[in-house]
């Protein structure tokens, strides 16, 4: 795979199978970050480039106690960008743009296997969903969060994504629409009664808020959503393997490609970054 491409690029699609061949230097992300750099710095000024405008970037935020929607120590539920599933957490940091005048958030999920903090902005953070919703009141074309598992939708529970609603056959309990993995629209899923349903509410300014969203917020949830946790990271020698691509694995960073495989009924990952 070039490194100009994407998974995308290649319209891989879910469940098709694929040879993967990697080098050993691709198999070690760090090994690949630091050649890309090293071919791109060839008369040594993309480095003091890149150290300069990390020191603009710095200089840029403002660090800022609350704006008019968050404050410092508010409870949230936040996209990690890794796994492009909802997870719950609470803003530690917010940051203002002197540039764009955009706040950003550091949020520290609590969930123990995720990273300590994830800087997010507004759009990828909202109030706690604790508003369950049963099957039978599931409407078309709503978007609610849903419990699902993207690697064996009949083993729960499994990760809180986005889940649009297109067809619902409540004599069988079942629904088919579309989850949103982070920004990747995965089409035509069905999710059943046992799949966990939650109401999705919105962001408000703070004035705007009921008494009973703003005690959610300050003061958290009484209770966590469950959540699965299971993720092996994996590297190849040079050689080839016949892999199953999973529904959970295709998902895009800004400099990154996250290829979950199945290898031996286990689910490996690959990652390969671009500068």
């Amino acid at each position: 795979m070039n490194d100009i491409y994407t998974l995308l690029d290649y319209e891989i699609r879910i469940n098709d199978l694929i040879q993967v061949w990697l080098s050993r230097e691709d198999a070690t992300p760090g090994k690949v970050a630091t050649s890309i750099h090293s071919a791109d710095s060839g008369h040594g000024s993309a480095e003091s480039e890149e150290e300069c405008e990390a020191i603009e970037l710095t200089n840029d935020l403002v660090e800022i106690s609350q704006d008019d929607y968050y404050k410092i120590g508010d409870h949230v539920d936040a996209l990690n960008s890794e796994y492009g599933a909802w997870f719950e957490g609470q803003i530690v940091n917010i940051f203002r743009s002197k540039a764009s005048n955009v706040h950003q958030y550091d949020i520290k999920f609590w969930r123990s296997s995720l990273p300590d903090l994830e800087r997010v902005t507004i759009k990828d953070i909202r109030p706690p969903m604790n508003e369950e919703i049963r099957f039978v009141d599931l409407k078309i074309n709503e978007t609610v969060l849903v419990n699902y598992n993207l690697n064996d939708p009949f083993d729960l529970p499994g990760y809180w994504f986005d889940f649009q609603a297109e067809s619902i056959d409540f004599k069988r309990k079942s629904a088919i629409g579309t989850f949103y993995i982070g920004e990747i629209a995965l089409k035509d899923q069905t999710i059943r009664k046992n799949n966990q349903i939650y109401k999705i509410r919105h962001n408000l300014p703070r004035n705007h808020r009921s008494a009973e969203l703003n005690e959610i917020i300050t003061q958290g949830t009484t209770t966590k959503r469950k959540s699965s946790f299971h993720s092996q990271q994996y590297t190849l020698d040079q050689s080839f393997v016949r892999v199953s691509v999973v529904s959970s694995s295709l998902y895009r960073r800004d400099s990154e490609i996250r290829l979950e495989y199945s290898l031996y009924s286990t689910t490996h990952s690959i990652i390969r970054r671009f500068s």
